[in-house]
């Protein structure tokens, strides 16, 4: 069982760092009394005595300890997706109560969800795979696999072929999925994600040069557009249009709710037309909102609108000395959900 993680950093004993001893000397023997519960551990000690090995590192050395440790961390990489991997098989997200296994490893390891994510489908597609029977099966993209195992590319390389084979498309057979795989590995040997990306985008085009069918559903024109804009004076300015078969019915709406309404027979409405086809717009705004069962603070009881400059006009009218009338004001018609207060506000006209 622990052998594999010894083979894995045998490499260590070949860059010249430290002298062979790295691995068959101090890691090794910590082996002896750690590695069998703890191979964790063993990686860490390692690690550590390559640190405490750099300052006596000549320039080729050290050159060559960056290219076995870029190789020693993709290694780890495929490591740490058989793991993910395994978390899958188990279940062990929702035994925790988590809806995917990215959630888990998110929430396990503080990573982002877009950084969970992709690591939870690199598992699910280069990770070691069992059947329902507990057979092993090769993984998805078995030759990306087996390269980033053996250090050859990277997490980013592999990022690259996932989402390459992800857009092959779905008519295209298993032995063309195969082959397409096949060589984005073998590029992937000799190329940066970059360069990889470019190639597969190529590979994509070979397969399909006619590219995705057109959509046949096209979107509708809009109906309509309103513009809102606060202003300077806390007021909200709009402007917009509606369509030929909208604009006519908004317009009828207006006309019939924007009607003058006398205070009585000798008062005329002292609303102008403007101000009418707002109140008109407010009083559909307060419909609106009774129909839908909503507030004016968009939730609870619906409260109906009152055209409140009306009801003003006429509590004026009622408070007029006793000289310009003699009879109490009443109003014609009143305009719907209209219901006038108490008059104590006149005490001062």
């Amino acid at each position: 069982m622990i052998r594999p993680f010894v083979a894995r950093l045998e490499f260590l004993s070949e860059t010249g760092f430290g002298g062979p001893g790295i691995v068959r000397g101090g890691c090794e023997d910590r082996l002896v009394t750690e590695t069998l519960t703890s191979p964790i551990q063993v990686i860490s000690a390692c690690a550590d005595e390559v640190c405490s090995s750099l300052s006596g590192l000549d320039d080729g050395a050290v050159l060559d300890l960056v290219r076995g440790m870029e190789s020693a961390s993709r290694m780890m990489h495929s490591v740490l997706l058989d793991a993910l991997a395994e978390v899958d098989s188990r279940r062990l997200a929702a035994q925790a109560g988590f809806r995917s296994t990215a959630s888990l490893v998110g929430e396990l390891v503080h990573l982002s969800r877009t950084e969970a994510r992709l690591r939870a489908e690199q598992g699910a597609k280069l990770g070691a795979r069992r059947a329902l029977s507990g057979e092993p099966l090769a993984p998805e993209l078995p030759e990306t696999a087996a390269a980033l195992a053996a250090g050859e590319i990277g997490p980013a390389h592999a990022r690259v072929i996932t989402e390459i084979m992800d857009a092959v498309s779905a008519s295209t057979s298993a032995a063309q999925r195969a082959a397409v795989e096949a060589d984005l590995a073998k590029h992937a040997r000799r190329f940066g994600p970059t360069e990889l990306a470019k190639l597969g985008q190529r590979m994509l085009a070979h397969l399909d040069p006619d590219g995705p069918e057109p959509r046949d559903d096209t979107p509708a024109p809009a109906a309509g557009e309103l513009r809102l804009r606060n202003r300077r004076d806390g007021k909200l300015g709009f402007e917009g249009w509606l369509d030929g078969e909208h604009g006519p019915q908004f317009q009828g709406l207006i006309d019939q709710l924007a009607k003058p309404r006398p205070l009585s027979g000798d008062i005329p409405d002292p609303r102008s037309t403007d101000e009418r086809q707002g109140d008109a717009l407010l009083e559909m705004c307060g419909l609106a909102r009774a129909a839908r069962g909503v507030s004016h603070h968009g939730r609870g009881t619906p409260t109906p609108h009152r055209d409140d400059r009306l009801e003003r006009a006429a509590d004026r009218a009622r408070c007029r000395p006793a000289g310009l009338r003699s009879a109490p004001l009443r109003l014609r018609r009143p305009p719907l959900g209209l219901r006038l207060q108490d008059h104590s506000h006149c005490a001062g006209w």
